[in-house]
């Protein structure tokens, strides 16, 4: 077998459905071929040229088993060898990129009014998750009641923001105040009630959009030098406004190797991370797509922080280059709870 080379799916293939399994045809082939979901998984992983030892592990079978497939599957001309290299941008970001993106982009939305109802039925079966992260409260760890966010640090008007915002490296420690923790936080996080989502039930309304109101984020705050709150690490509760003292003074030089050593975490005051609470939007949505949404939410949240962090006279620094395993430790995050961006802040440098 070709071992140094790639292999792809013949691109003439054909697939049909017959009882439990598939019928796989070409016109390049003498015959037709009965499959089962094993093979079917291979050759759908082939669209693009894969390389034999990433296929065998993706290929959810025992190694040995994997490779006697795959060599039957090149045997019988379903797959082929080939020298091409995976086109850009996979050449650079990977075949898991790509395969991510391939099952997103293969979502089928449903209009048949039958096949909704049947899916918002099977949806109802399953409780839904908690709207709030509530086992932070359930610890009855200290809480600190942030005042609610004033109108004379969140009154710059929407063009002078939108000119002024930027992404800062600090050079120096600033510090910054508890109410413009409370107005920067609060202006992208907090709830602004609820609202009835049929039989979906309530869902919150927030500054930022989320599929069916689905908001997963859930914000976690570090505090380095804040005047009016303690130094600690915080999980923001959005339904009361306040924050939950959940560990100790984070130490900024760890911090600063979790964000990649960028510095910006050695000088900020406070930072957020934004976590995605996964299972609020796996329980209504199902398809891979969903996975999308969680990225998009983080893009929708993390510009609110940074004009809210504008307007209430804050620097702010924002970096997805963490390690992800690190900072769910650090917080002591569930398994479906995902880090998904760091935002530093810092109090503006004031004039001799």
């Amino acid at each position: 077998m070709t071992a140094d080379l790639r292999l792809r799916r013949r691109p003439t293939l054909r697939v049909r459905f017959r009882g439990s399994g598939f019928v796989v045809d070409s016109p390049e082939l003498s015959r037709a071929y009965e499959m089962q979901l094993p093979a079917m998984r291979i050759l759908s992983l082939c669209e693009l040229p894969v390389a034999r030892n990433v296929l065998v592990e993706w290929a959810d079978l025992e190694s040995d088993a994997a490779r006697a497939l795959i060599d039957n599957l090149e045997r019988e001309g379903l797959l082929v060898a080939t020298e091409e290299q995976l086109p850009t941008p996979w050449d650079r970001w990977g075949l898991a990129a790509w395969f991510a993106h391939w099952e997103g982009a293969r979502t089928r939305f449903l209009h048949v009014e039958e096949e909704v109802v049947a899916l918002k039925q099977d949806i109802l079966l399953r409780e839904p998750p908690a709207l709030t992260t509530t086992r932070h409260r359930d610890e009855g760890l200290p809480v600190v009641e942030l005042e609610p966010v004033t109108e004379s640090l969140m009154s710059t008007p929407l063009n002078e923001i939108l000119v002024h915002r930027r992404t800062a490296r600090f050079a120096a420690s600033n510090p910054s105040t508890i109410d413009q923790v409370s107005a920067v936080v609060g202006a992208t996080f907090a709830s602004q009630g609820k609202f009835e989502a049929g039989q979906f039930g309530d869902v919150h309304m927030k500054s930022y959009p989320a599929a069916g109101g689905r908001h997963d984020l859930d914000a976690y705050v570090l505090v380095f030098d804040v005047e009016g709150l303690a130094s600690g690490t915080y999980w923001y509760d959005d339904e009361y406004h306040s924050l939950r003292r959940i560990g100790p003074t984070p130490d900024r030089s760890r911090w600063d190797l979790l964000t990649g050593a960028q510095g910006p975490l050695l000088f900020a005051s406070f930072a957020c991370v934004t976590v995605s609470v996964t299972a609020r939007l796996a329980w209504k949505y199902r398809s891979p797509r969903t996975y999308r949404d969680v990225w998009q939410h983080t893009g929708h949240a993390v510009q609110v922080l940074q004009m809210a962090a504008t307007s209430a006279g804050l620097e702010s620094f924002i970096t997805g280059a963490f390690s992800d395993h690190e900072v769910q430790r650090e917080l002591g995050l569930e398994a479906d709870e995902w880090p998904t961006f760091v935002v530093a802040f810092n109090g503006e440098a004031k004039s001799d």
